[in-house]
C-alpha cells in the first residue's frame, strides 16, 4: 500500500500569518503592546506607562487642566512631564520645565495638587498659571492676609495675588484705583499678576494685564503706571495698546523663548498674538508651554549620526526587520 503525504493548506497561511505578526513587533513593538499616549485616561498612565507610537517624539506629557495624554508637544504645546504628586517642593509644582503650568500649590497642606479644587477649602491655593518667585519664598509661602477675610483686605497688588478670596476662585487687581477684586466685579477683571512680574511688552499690555499696566520702551519693563517710566520718553499704557506697539518676534527661539507670550506656527514659520490666530488644524505652540524641541529645524528629533546608529534601537530593530522578511520569502521553499 502507498502512502501519500498531503500537506495542510491552512499551515502555510499559519506560518505567513505569524511571520507578519513578528516583522510589525519587532519593527515597531511600542505600537502593537504598549499603552499609547493619547489612550492613557490619568497622569500616572500617561507619564509611566504609556509609550509615543513614533521614535520621533521623545516621550509623552500630561495636560491635567483637559485631562488628555499629549504625544510630545501638540497644538496645545506641552503637558507636565511630571504629575503633581511627584512634584516635593513649592518650586517644583509651579516652576515651568517639569509642570507647564498644569498644577496648583495648597500651602496649608504643604503639597502639589492637581488643581485648587483639590486644595482645602477657603485655604489659600496658587495655580502655576500666576505663579512669581514669591509665592515660594520661605516668607511668603503662607498668605499674609488669613483666609477668611477676602481678597478686599490686601492693599497692593503683591499681597492681592496672594490673599485667600472669601468667596471667588481667585483674587484681581486694579492699579488704577487701588483695589483687589474677588474674581471679576461690577468694574470687570482686574489683572492676573503685577507689572513687575510681566517680562514682555505683549504680557505687560495684553489681556492678562485688562489695561492695568503701561510699557516702557526706553527701560524694556512693565511699570504700574506710565507716572512711574522716566520723563519724557516713551510709554504705552495698557488702554492705548495695539499690536503695532508690540510686534511680535521674527524666529521661533524669540517667539516662544523670552521675547513674549506667543505662538508659533510651524507650518506657516510665523509668530502670532495666540493660536486662535493661526491657520485651521495647523500645529501651533503657544510660548506658556515652550520646550526647546519645538525650535528645531524640523519637528522631532534630529537624524541619529553614523556612529550612533549601530547602538541605537533603531539601528537593529530594522537589522531584525530585513531578517524576518528573509524568512518569510524561504519560507515556501520550506513547505516544497
Amino acid at each position: 500500500m502507498r502512502i501519500f503525504y498531503v500537506p495542510s493548506t491552512t499551515q502555510p497561511v499559519a506560518t505567513w500569518a505569524l511571520l507578519l505578526f513578528l516583522l510589525v513587533l519587532v519593527s515597531s513593538p511600542q505600537s502593537v503592546l504598549s499603552l499609547k499616549c493619547g489612550d492613557a485616561t490619568s497622569c500616572d498612565s500617561c507619564l509611566n506607562e504609556a509609550v509615543p507610537t513614533t521614535d520621533a517624539v521623545e516621550r509623552c506629557t500630561w495636560f491635567q487642566d483637559i485631562g488628555f495624554c499629549e504625544e510630545g508637544c501638540g497644538m496645545n504645546g506641552c503637558g507636565a512631564s511630571i504629575c503633581a504628586s511627584d512634584a516635593s517642593t513649592c518650586q517644583q509644582c509651579l516652576g515651568f520645565d517639569e509642570t507647564r503650568n498644569q498644577y496648583a500649590w495648597s500651602p496649608a497642606t504643604n503639597e502639589c495638587v492637581p488643581s485648587c479644587m483639590d486644595a482645602p477649602a477657603d485655604a489659600s491655593c496658587f495655580p502655576g498659571s500666576t505663579y512669581d518667585e514669591s509665592i515660594c519664598d520661605d516668607a511668603g509661602v503662607a498668605a499674609p492676609i488669613p483666609p477668611g477675610e477676602g481678597c478686599q483686605a490686601a492693599t497692593d497688588c503683591a499681597t492681592c495675588m496672594m490673599a485667600a478670596p472669601a468667596s471667588a476662585n481667585f483674587c484681581t487687581w486694579f492699579e488704577d484705583i487701588g483695589y483687589c477684586e474677588e474674581g471679576c466685579g461690577m468694574d470687570g477683571c482686574g489683572a492676573s499678576f503685577c507689572a513687575a512680574d510681566a517680562s514682555s511688552c505683549r504680557q505687560c499690555l495684553g489681556l492678562d494685564a485688562k489695561n492695568q499696566y503701561a510699557w516702557s520702551p526706553d527701560t524694556n519693563e512693565c511699570v504700574a503706571s506710565c507716572m512711574d517710566a522716566p520723563a519724557d520718553a516713551a510709554c504705552f499704557a495698557g488702554t492705548d495698546y495695539d499690536e503695532s506697539v508690540c510686534p511680535a518676534p521674527t524666529t521661533c527661539e524669540d517667539c516662544l523663548g523670552s521675547s513674549g507670550d506667543y505662538a508659533w506656527v510651524p507650518d506657516a514659520d510665523e509668530c502670532v498674538m495666540s493660536c486662535v490666530d493661526a491657520p485651521a488644524d495647523a500645529a501651533c505652540f503657544p510660548s506658556s508651554n515652550y520646550d526647546a524641541f519645538v525650535c528645531l529645524d524640523t519637528i522631532g528629533t534630529a537624524p541619529l549620526p553614523v556612529d550612533a546608529y549601530a547602538t541605537s534601537s533603531v539601528g537593529p530593530r530594522k537589522k531584525t526587520a530585513s531578517v524576518i522578511a528573509a524568512l518569510m520569502i524561504a519560507a515556501p521553499l520550506i513547505y516544497n
